[in-house]
């Protein structure tokens, strides 16, 4: 919730809502590099993170909001209308860009709880869903 939360160099520089946030600090702990806003005008939950060799980040959580940043993902709209949806997003290593953002949800709540990523960079990500209609296979994008 805090409006004066650092997003130097970051994707989304504006708070709508409650939203999530990923930071980036130098190894020693004592420089903050990069941080931004994740989510739309409703509320976010940021649960999880993983980075891959070429320091993308990648996110889970979830999120109340229609509006959240849906970029090249395989689910580009909110499911549940009145419901969460998880959420999975990719963040360049510099936290400048959103690579890929995506809902992941049925017609109830989901949350996005952990999230990995392989060496061919992968997603894997579990977490709760309440939905008959979750989506139980997804083609793969070529």
């Amino acid at each position: 919730d805090s409006i004066d939360f650092p997003t130097p160099g970051g994707y989304d520089t504006v708070l709508d809502g409650e939203d999530a946030f990923v930071a980036k600090l130098d190894a020693s702990g004592s420089g903050f590099i990069w941080g931004t806003y994740l989510g739309g005008v409703a509320n976010e939950d940021g649960r999880g993170i993983a980075i891959d060799p070429l320091g993308n980040a990648y996110v889970t959580g979830w999120t109340f909001s229609s509006d959240f940043p849906s970029v090249g993902g395989f689910q580009p709209s909110k499911a549940g209308m009145f419901y969460a949806d998880a959420f999975v997003t990719k963040v360049s290593a510099s936290g400048s860009t959103l690579v890929w953002s995506s809902y992941l949800g049925g017609s109830d709540d989901e949350e996005g709880r952990a999230i990995a990523v392989d060496g061919a960079q992968n997603v894997f990500v579990t977490g709760a869903t309440w939905s008959s209609d979750f989506p139980s296979s997804i083609r793969e994008r070529t």
